[in-house]
């Protein structure tokens, strides 16, 4: 592997070269896994409140209003983790 040890081969020529690939993948799937709400429901029970649970909660008691401030928490959190996806990108490219 270009002579170098293979810890070395992977520190100094695999992690600068895929850095930007493994961030873009973890900040789309945080992302993602915000909005989840099947699995949510499946696992977890009354005293478990997530930001999709409370939107639902709130949606099935007529709260509308409040499911409407709920969601937009939620759009902003998604929102700023892709700007934050591409603010490191631009930096991790330079």
């Amino acid at each position: 592997m270009l002579g170098k040890k293979s810890l070395e081969y992977g520190l100094r020529i695999l992690w600068p070269w895929l850095r930007t690939t493994f961030l873009i993948a973890f900040f789309f799937s945080f992302s993602l896994s915000l909005g989840e709400l099947n699995s949510t429901m499946m696992i977890a029970d009354e005293t478990v409140r997530t930001l999709p649970l409370e939107i639902y909660g709130a949606i099935s008691g007529y709260r509308f209003s409040y499911a409407s401030a709920v969601a937009v928490i939620l759009l902003l959190l998604s929102v700023s983790t892709f700007i934050v996806v591409e603010r490191s990108v631009r930096h991790f490219e330079l």
